[in-house]
């Protein structure tokens, strides 16, 4: 449930700031961009040899997904 209005005070800026800086430099809105990030922690976690014996749901929680949005996320990205 992570919004962009959450992470603007430790930033030091506005939400139309961020939000075009983000857009600008990663081609993405906000949720899309903090849901790659996720699923690049996500296939970080996978790679871990400590991870070997973990359940993939697991690594999707501890990557910030739930199983819900991680899969809707990665169908999305595979399309």
């Amino acid at each position: 449930n992570l919004k962009i209005t959450d992470i603007l005070y430790d930033l030091h800026t506005c939400r139309s700031y961020m939000s075009a800086f983000i857009n600008r430099t990663y081609g993405m809105n906000f949720s899309r961009f903090i849901n790659a990030l996720r699923m690049s922690e996500f296939e970080r976690l996978k790679k871990l040899p400590e991870n070997s014996g973990k359940s993939e749901a697991e690594l999707i929680a501890r990557s910030g997904f739930n199983y819900r949005s991680f899969m809707r996320f990665r169908n999305i990205e595979n399309k």
